[in-house]
């Protein structure tokens, strides 16, 4: 499930914010840093994703209420 969300991630960021993980403009010796901010963020996006759409059948059996869930 995590290797289709992590992808997904990066092709959705760039649809619904155009531009936004453009580094053109930032000096180079800053830029590595930036790139590890947005590898980041990506994976944990892809994390959560995974989770909402996978997560569903591990809470129900915890053996919580439906409402929990």
């Amino acid at each position: 499930m995590l290797v289709v969300a992590l992808p997904l991630a990066v092709l959705l960021t760039d649809v619904f914010w155009p531009g936004s993980t453009d580094l053109t403009y930032v000096p180079a010796p800053w830029s590595w840093l930036f790139r590890g901010l947005y590898a980041a963020e990506f994976l944990t996006f892809s994390v959560g994703l995974a989770f909402l759409v996978a997560g569903r059948p591990l809470m129900r059996r915890q053996g919580r209420s439906r409402g929990l869930t």
